[in-house]
């Protein structure tokens, strides 16, 4: 891997930490550049722009968490995964929210960290690879995109849509369940625009209360409010020029719709505490799971707002209706995971591919994604069999979303909805046996949905 392949840049105070992440990261052929503060990372990385950045949270002169908008706003498809010695839920999220690949506590496990390391740099290499010319697609020789498997009609027409789509300056609002790949189709219709060059920056909305969502969106001058210690642009200013995704669109308080909206129309924004507008030319690509339509009849949703945002609408379907895909996707997936994990896969059998094309797939890809990769951590053989498929799986137990007719929550008259809202929550919990991703499934919420609120209910 290290003949004429781009160095991973390795940053920590700590000299032994440094040479034992790099030294494990050698070892399985990746070069790396080394930076023990936070000021040598920043110039290693404008000579070098690594594709994937590890780094640790706290450095002598900065923290890890202001390297992850500084590397973005240079390179948005390069992958930055933070080195944190609290391994809490509140860094992690710190972490997600400001575009960070993914987290790993100390004392760190470096087969964990090989195994990451290996997942950014495949993402980072392959979203980097620039199309023929601005608006130009990117359509591979099986009339497929990078980033997106199928060869379904209804995936065929996504591709049409962005094709034509991408040349445009339109929004764009993706619809589908979650876990069905909306934001790699963002990503794409970005990678096919004239943008290309251009900051690509993800936020998802759900995962910040409505004072700190601002914040991210629109930034914050120095003082403005209780902890704001310096000034910070927000995603806005960090996309300028390029490609703002919205995760979770439908999740955001009518109060920040008003503000949104103001931006969409005026191609302006006003730092939280600022006193004057900065112009911003951002091409917005939202995305959500709920109907937005029946969310704006409810008043919870914006009208004018939600016409800006539907220039153009993408339907994404789910698993269970592109079923002629799961081929694809599952000798995809064995791949990567056979090369992320050492293993050898030759294959797998037509019983157990059968098995797989008819499993409802109700977290869609994500869901397929996870149930292979654990196949091949504990597979018995070289080719998978259906012994190989996880029970739940295999019998198509466990995995059911309607609750046994005798089970039912009673609410007392004179709760308050946020107390009908936590036994809902505990009770399906409990109904799962603490599987948060089914949980949110049953309760038609998005994860990160669930885990705020499990959370803000302290459970």
């Amino acid at each position: 891997m290290s003949d004429g392949t781009p160095p991973i840049l390795v940053v920590d105070d700590q000299r032994a930490s440094l040479e034992s992440i790099s030294r494990a990261l050698e070892k399985k052929g990746y070069q790396t550049h080394k930076a023990e503060t936070f000021s040598e990372a920043q110039r290693l990385f404008r000579q070098h722009k690594h594709p994937v950045v590890v780094t640790d949270l706290n450095l002598p002169d900065g923290s890890g968490l202001d390297l992850v908008p500084f590397v973005k706003g240079l390179q948005a498809s390069s992958e930055i995964i933070l080195i944190t010695a609290y391994g809490s839920v509140e860094t992690a999220v710190e972490a997600m929210k400001h575009g960070a690949f993914d987290y790993v506590a100390k004392p760190v496990n470096l087969s964990e960290l090989r195994a990451l390391v290996a997942q950014a740099w495949e993402k980072a290499t392959t979203i980097s690879t620039p199309p023929a010319g601005p608006g130009r697609s990117i359509l591979g020789e099986n009339n497929t995109f990078p980033l997106l498997i199928g060869q379904s009609k209804p995936m065929q027409e996504i591709f049409e849509k962005i094709t034509t789509v991408s040349s445009t300056r339109a929004s764009v609002l993706l619809l589908g369940e979650s876990g069905t790949g909306k934001e790699l189709i963002a990503q794409t219709i970005h990678e096919c625009s004239e943008r290309w060059e251009k900051p690509y920056v993800a936020i998802n909305c759900s995962a910040f209360s409505e004072s700190l969502l601002e914040s991210e969106l629109f930034g914050h001058e120095k003082g403005s409010f209780t902890g704001a210690m310096k000034q910070s642009k927000g995603k806005f200013e960090l996309a300028n020029g390029g490609t703002l995704f919205l995760d979770e669109i439908g999740e955001i308080s009518l109060a920040v719709q008003v503000k949104l909206l103001r931006v969409l129309e005026n191609r302006e924004i006003m730092r939280v505490g600022g006193a004057g507008n900065i112009p911003i030319d951002v091409r917005i690509i939202a995305a959500t799971n709920r109907d937005l339509e029946k969310e704006v009849r409810k008043g919870h949703f914006r009208e004018d707002l939600y016409y800006r945002l539907k220039v153009v609408v993408i339907h994404v379907p789910p698993l269970r209706e592109r079923k002629s895909d799961i081929p694809l996707l599952v000798n995809h997936f064995l791949k990567t995971f056979a090369k992320e994990n050492n293993r050898t896969i030759r294959g797998i059998s037509a019983e157990a591919m059968e098995i797989l094309k008819n499993i409802p797939w109700r977290g869609n890809v994500r869901e397929l994604r996870n149930c292979l990769e654990n196949m091949v951590i504990f597979n018995r053989s070289e080719v998978l069999t259906t012994s190989d498929i996880p029970s739940e799986y295999a019998d198509q137990k466990g995995f059911s979303d309607e609750p046994d007719e005798e089970e039912h929550i009673d609410f007392a008259v004179g709760m308050t909805m946020e107390e009908i809202e936590k036994e809902a929550i505990v009770n399906t919990l409990n109904k799962v046996q603490g599987n948060r991703t089914q949980a949110a499934r049953m309760l038609g919420i998005g994860l990160r949905t669930l885990q705020r609120k499990i959370k803000q209910f302290d459970l």
